[in-house]
Parts: C-alpha cells; structure tokens; sequence
C-alpha cells in the first residue's frame, strides 16, 4: 500500500488488484465506473494515491457487512491507520498529532477512547483531540470545512488509546488488580483472611500428624472421609462421561455476513518474541471479516524484546498492542482486565500465544450466541495437543486434554454444572465479563475461577465443538511447573469459593454447590493423596487386615475404600478412553498403562504447588513456547478433527 502522498491526478484510473474481500476473480476493469458514490470516510484518499477501484470494492465490502467503508480498508490491511489519519487531517487542513500531548481533566478512561473524543491542555493550535471513526469522520469532514479556524486536531485511534493510557496508568492499575475484590471481595482470592494458607495449613496438618499418633480410630474417620470426596468426584466424572455424548447437538446455522457482531480476541503475553509472527499467521487464518476483528495483544511493560517484535511486524489496524504497566500481581488475569476496558466487540474471546483456533471458530461461537439465551455468558472451544509425539509426556497430555474438553466439559455442561474452563479458546459476552468485573487478577488459575463465578453470578456456560490446538510442555520441568500453578490455583480457587458454604449454597442451590465442592475438592486432593491412599490400601489389603475387618465401621470403610479404588481406575481410564474415540487418537492407547506415573507426577506438582499456596501464592509459573521440535501443522501424530456428532 502506497504511503499519503501530495494529491495526484487520479484521472479515471483504477486497480486492477483484487478487492479486500472479494471472491477469486471478481475484479474492478479499468473504465469500470463506480454505480455509487464513493462514501465520505474514504471518497477523499482517491486524490491521496489509492486508486478508486480498491475504494469502490472496500465501500461494495462494507455495504454488505453494514460497517463504514474506513473499517474495511484499515482492517484488511489496505492502509495504515497513521496513514489514513495523516490524510484525513490534510484533507481537513488542521494539525495531525502523533507525538504525547497533555489530556485534560475531561478525558476520563476508557470513556474516551470509544468516543474519539479528549481535550488537550496546553495546545494553542487546538482544544479536542479527535480519532474518529465511521459516520463521525464524514461530520469532521463538514466541520472542518464549516469552520475558519478548527478547535481540534486529528490523530489515530491506536495513538488516541495509547494517550490515554499513559494519563490514566494508576486508574489502569487500580482497576486491572483491585477491581473485583473491592466490588465484590467474597468472589476474589486477594480477600482479606481467605489468603493465611501458611497458618492454617501448618496448624491442620499438625492437628492431623498428631491425632494419627494418637488414635487409630482418627485416621479411620480420616480414611473414611476422603473416601467419601473421592468416591463424589468419582461419581461427578462419570456422570460426565456419560452425559457426553448428549452434548453433540446440532451446530447453529452461520449468521449472515451482515449480522455478524464485532468480535474482540485479547491475547496476552509475555516473552513471546520468538512466536509473534506464529501467532499473526493463526489470527489472520480466522475465517472472519477482517473489518469485524478488534484485536487486542497485552504485552508487559518490562518485555521490551516481544514488544519490539510486534512493532517490527507492522501490524494491521485490528491489532491494537497494548502495554501494560508494571504492577503487582504480574499475572494473565490482569493483563486480560488492562484490556477488558477498551474492549469493541459485543463478544469477546481469549487466546494464547501458541494457539492455533480453527478458522471458523468465531463464526461457530456467534451462531450458537445469537441463538441462546442472554443468560448464556460463554461458550468454550475444545483444546487439542499439537505436539503430541515429541515425548511420552506430549502424548498423556493429549489424552487429559481429550478426556477433558471432548469428555468430561461437554458433560458438565450437559447436566448444568460449573465447568473449569481452560485458559484459551474461550468466548463471551463482554457485556457479562464487565458486569462480573472481569477476571480475578489474583487467582492463578482465573479460566477455573471464572467459570464458577459465572455459575454463582446465575450465568450458564456451554461447549462448542470447534477445536483450538495448543502447544504441550515438552520437559518435565516445565510440565511440572505449569501444573504447579494450575494446582495452587484450584487451591486459591477453592478458598475462596468454599469460604463461605452457606453463600456458595444460596447462589447454586444445594445440588449443585455440593457437586461443585466435590469436583474442586477432587481435584485437589486427589493429587494431594490419591497415591498415599492407594499405596495404604495395597498395603492393608495384602499384609495388613483390611480383608477381614472386625467391627461394622471398618467393614463400611474397607468397602468404601475397594469400592473407590476400583471405580477410581475406571473414571482414570473411561474418559481417556472416549477421548481418545473422540479424537480418533487410537495409536495413543498402549500409552495408557503410564497413567499411573503420569499422575504420580501430578501428585508431585500438586505437593509443590501447595508450598508455593502457603509462600507466594500469587507468583505466576510462565510456560515457555515455540520450544517443540515439532514442525507447526505438522504433528508427529496427527491431530485429527473430533468424530462427526
């Protein structure tokens, strides 16, 4: 795309290019003669370089999806959106600001960045700074042309936002990090009491040591209870295995390219440089209009080497790259907040670094929300590993993944119970995400968290089955890191939600707050002490007399415990097993018999996270990505599409 230069003579020339959105073939002849009349927003570059027929196929474009013609040409990519606002403030003949200016006391944030609209002190040559968008570029247009002396000046949304940004950074803060504990400080992990995890833990596991050296009939009671969770988290992940398969229904027809919403995708980073051309390429392969993309990527302030990366990319006007101000804690969650503001999509949906969404993941996830009721606040996609033959590690992980997000999600869904999202590849309303304040900068694990906040707040969450491939850890340090923080969180998670049994009870109804305490309680401690339960039990059933008990409470606890261990291998591997159907994955099965070892590991990092729980429990684990010698698209087993509903 030619940069603004002085007006040329056009004289009745035009492109001979394809049109931005085009079909193959559909091109503009030179002597072709426009049927219309090139709209406002952009009738006034044909005398800035652009030829009229890459003009008159952005305003065809934009007629079809009932957007202003300038968001075709900056959001395909036709024109930089400095460039576009250089001529339109020549056109106007009034300045055009591109450098930092003082903002006065009116320009309140994010207010002003969807307006276009922020006073400037200080600026003799204008009084409001304006980055207008659709129809109010054409009243700028007339009013630059009515007045003698304008009292504004022109810049560029991007530069408008960024402005602001640093005028308002404390505001951003406050907000990104204390937000929903001020509001709402049962529902955040930063409430105050709920995070002594040092003190409590140290004195229950005390009381617990010594009661066991103290009584025998204690550590049966204790036998006995943990049985009873793990038998209730057993049963909860069978009932979804079973349930699963009603999840396939009908998939929502397409909405019209007309009715399609404006679509926001936040994509957080940090120390990604390697991977942000990887991550474009992903984004620009969405089958959505490109017009209708508002693009935010959140990288940290301190990660100068992933920032320089994005701007050496010269991205188009649907990416906005935000940077977020150094602050505590250094989380995804909070990135996420410092981008919820500025949101401009009626629908919004997160990514990570290394996904790869299916192309028409958006169009899916719109169709089912204009469909269902208001009442549905997410729809979450289904995860899939890319890179699952780098290592025995890559391949048990593609199984979790499997029985998780095709089994088990898919079935909570079904029976109207909380679903632990996942971190990516998730869609909502925006409008709830606001309400709700957001996600909880303070919880590790904010996909879990937020799931059950949606729940409480009477929201419903849904699956759709499109599938997003990510990027497994390769090494077992990662691996063990990246659970370690998934394990605190659902530790956080739990203290928070669980602080108040009687609230949790009046938001969800008995039922279903005790199904959610069972899973979230299951998937702590089942990590936690599965295998010390299991080793005891081996232990007692073939030297000890666990096969002949005495009194009728150990005959009911050596049933319960046979019972769970028996029913626990099942619920390990009916899932995995439908996962692996699911996915068509059949050469992974012989990697079943090394589940026991990989969640012997998982009891690991659970232990290690719960040091982390009572030490720093808001230190985020970073995954590194892009380190798998796996070629992208091209895993050493293939990913294949989930079987036909």
């Amino acid at each position: 795309m030619k940069s603004v230069a002085a007006p040329a003579q056009t004289d009745g020339d035009v492109s001979h290019g394809r049109s931005p959105a085009a079909r193959p073939g559909t091109f503009f002849r030179s002597g072709e003669r426009a049927s219309v009349a090139l709209p406002a927003e952009i009738g006034f570059l044909a005398a800035y370089g652009l030829a009229p027929g890459l003009l008159l196929a952005c305003a065809q474009q934009a007629r079809l999806l009932g957007i202003s013609a300038e968001s075709v040409l900056l959001g395909e990519g036709l024109m930089q959106e400095a460039d576009y606002y250089k001529a339109l403030a020549r056109h106007c003949k009034i300045a055009y600001l591109d450098r930092d200016v003082r903002l006065g006391g009116a320009s309140h944030y994010p207010q002003a960045v969807h307006a276009g609209v922020a006073d400037i002190a200080g600026f003799h040559q204008a009084r409001w700074l304006l980055a207008p968008r659709g129809t109010a570029i054409a009243r700028v247009i007339q009013a630059a042309r009515a007045a003698h002396a304008p009292a504004f000046a022109i810049t560029a949304p991007a530069q408008m936002s960024a402005l602001l940004q640093r005028q308002h950074r404390r505001e951003i803060l406050a907000r990104a990090s204390f937000d929903l504990p001020n509001s709402h400080p049962q529902f955040s992990a930063f409430q105050k009491g709920a995070m002594l995890p040092s003190v409590r833990v140290a004195a229950m596991l005390l009381v617990a040591v010594l009661a066991l050296v103290v009584s025998g009939w204690f550590w049966l009671a204790v036998t006995f209870a943990c049985g009873l969770v793990f038998l209730s988290g057993i049963f909860l992940r069978l009932s979804a295995a079973a349930m699963s398969d009603s999840a396939k229904a009908e998939i929502a027809p397409e909405l019209p390219e007309a009715l399609l919403p404006t679509y926001t995708i936040v994509v957080p980073l940090y120390d990604e440089a390697s991977i942000v051309a990887q991550l474009a390429g992903a984004l620009d392969a969405l089958d959505y209009p490109k017009a209708r993309l508002d693009i935010k990527i959140v990288v940290e302030e301190r990660d100068q080497s992933t920032l320089a990366a994005l701007t050496a990319l010269a991205l188009p006007a649907r990416y906005e790259i935000i940077v977020a101000p150094e602050g505590r804690p250094r989380t995804k969650p909070r990135a996420l907040n410092i981008a919820l503001p500025l949101a401009r999509g009626t629908l919004l949906s997160v990514f990570d670094a290394e996904d790869v969404p299916e192309p028409r993941q958006l169009r899916l996830a719109a169709a089912r929300f204009a469909q269902a009721p208001e009442t549905l606040a997410c729809v979450q996609a289904r995860l899939a590993i890319e890179n699952i033959g780098e290592s025995w590690l890559t391949r048990l992980f593609a199984v979790e993944y499997a029985a998780l997000f095709d089994v088990i999600n898919p079935g909570l869904a079904v029976l109207g119970l909380p679903l632990p999202l996942g971190g990516t590849s998730n869609h909502f309303r925006t409008s709830v995400l606001r309400q709700i304040k957001g996600w909880d900068a303070w919880n590790v694990t904010e996909d879990a968290d937020l799931g059950l906040r949606l729940a409480r707040w009477g929201y419903g969450v849904e699956t759709i089955n499109a599938t997003t491939l990510e990027e497994a850890p390769v090494a077992l340090q990662a691996w063990l890191g990246q659970r370690r923080r998934w394990q605190k969180g659902w530790m956080q998670t739990i203290a928070t939600h669980l602080h108040n049994p009687a609230r949790l009870v009046a938001d969800l109804g008995f039922a279903r707050a005790a199904f959610t305490a069972a899973m979230m309680l299951g998937m702590v401690m089942g990590p936690l002490v599965g295998p010390f339960f299991t080793v005891l039990m081996l232990y007692e059933a073939v030297c000890g007399d666990m096969m002949q008990p005495q009194t009728a409470f150990e005959i009911c606890a050596s049933s319960l415990a046979c019972f769970v261990f028996v029913a626990g291998v099942w619920a390990m591997l009916w899932p995995a097993v439908l996962g692996i159907r699911h996915r068509r994955l059949w050469p992974l099965l012989p990697w079943l018999a090394l589940l026991p070892a990989y969640y012997l590991l998982g009891s690991i990092a659970a232990w290690q996270g719960l040091f982390e729980f009572c030490t720093k429990p808001f230190h985020w684990q970073k995954t590194a990505h892009g380190v798998t010698k796996t070629a992208r698209g091209r895993a050493a087993t293939p990913v294949p599409p989930p079987a036909a509903a």
